[in-house]
């Protein structure tokens, strides 16, 4: 499977440059992890097991995100937000879960460098603007680091209620 036919709302980035580049760095980091599709990715295997798969919370996440800011933008039409790097964050957020999570980096080193800061590497690699890297950041508390536009807080509100709904879907605490 190719990877934009695995990604969720890839389709609503107007930018077709960022559009590519969305699926470009999905590719380096699956080439990273050696998956093949992000279908193969374990959500978080030192919480849930080795049964529970990222993209259902992949797609989750960009769902919550496309809704929470097109209800924004009906709401509020002049709203200063950039729809296209939301959808992008949302997309991204996760990207370097196939380097965290790849069997062969399962040697506990995932503790250091944690996958935000992994997929700002790729972010930087391909040329992605620092507005964009700092919505990956953001996105989890892993990384202290708190959300600084409407966009970075649209992601990380997504996520929190995606990993929320999908722990209770699948009984983890």
């Amino acid at each position: 499977m190719e990877v934009e036919d695995e990604l969720m709302g890839i389709d609503e980035i107007e930018d077709a440059e960022l559009r590519e580049s969305v699926i470009a760095a999905w590719q380096m980091g699956l080439d990273a992890g050696n998956y093949d599709s992000i279908s193969e990715i374990l959500w978080y295997p030192e919480v849930a097991g080795d049964d529970v798969y990222h993209l259902q919370h992949q797609n989750d996440v960009t769902s919550v995100a496309i809704s929470l800011v097109d209800t924004l933008l009906e709401r509020y039409p002049d709203l200063d937000v950039d729809r296209d790097t939301v959808i992008a964050g949302a997309l991204l957020h996760d990207v370097s879960k196939s380097m965290e999570h790849a069997p062969e980096n399962a040697n506990g080193d995932e503790e250091w460098v944690s996958h935000p800061y992994l997929a700002v590497y790729l972010l930087e690699e391909l040329g992605l603007s620092r507005h964009l890297q700092h919505v990956v950041l953001a996105h989890t508390p892993l990384t202290s680091v708190e959300p600084q536009t409407l966009e970075a807080e649209i992601v990380n509100a997504a996520d929190e209620i995606a990993a929320t709904v999908y722990r209770w879907v699948n009984g983890i605490e």
